[in-house]
């Protein structure tokens, strides 16, 4: 559409003069229109985070599990050190981590020293198309944390009432 009326008056089919001054108005405001969505296209992709789109692959012969919740820094290294202990064998494994939102600066930097054995990706864990890239069906488990320094507002107002 935009091509055919940006040869407006170039061999077109529109040889009327007024059909070529509504079609330039027409294009004008396309290019207007455009414009304003591009931007908003624009900025919409640079908040993608990386952690968005990548997936996970799984290597033959090496176990991964996948981590869900809401959970803290410090409650989620807890885990992968605890997870990654020497007590539990030596062979390889996996953690796939899938977290609502992006890593903090703190936890990238932690995730990223030594073995590439952890896994980060942000997406809703409710959703199909999500735990699809996490390889959720060839887990060995999956596990769900909780924040444990969360506020419960219910159970304080219960206790009030007691």
């Amino acid at each position: 559409m935009l091509t055919s009326m940006s040869v407006i008056g170039y061999g077109s089919a529109y040889k009327s003069y007024m059909t070529q001054v509504i079609l330039i108005f027409l294009l004008l405001g396309a290019m207007i229109a455009l414009q304003d969505q591009t931007s908003q296209i624009m900025t919409n992709l640079s908040a993608k985070s990386v952690y968005m789109t990548k997936r996970y692959s799984k290597i033959n012969k090496v176990p991964h599990i996948v981590l869900l919740g809401k959970m803290n820094h410090t409650s989620m290294m807890d885990f992968l050190h605890e997870y990654m202990h020497t007590d539990h064998g030596e062979d390889a494994r996996h953690c796939v981590i899938m977290m609502n939102h992006r890593p903090s600066p703190t936890t990238i930097r932690e995730l990223n020293q030594g073995p590439p054995w952890k896994f980060y990706l942000q997406g809703d864990p409710h959703t199909k198309k999500e735990l699809t890239r996490c390889r959720l069906d060839e887990a060995e488990a999956v596990i769900i944390l909780s924040d444990k320094l969360a506020y419960d507002g219910a159970l304080a107002d219960t206790e009030t009432i007691l």
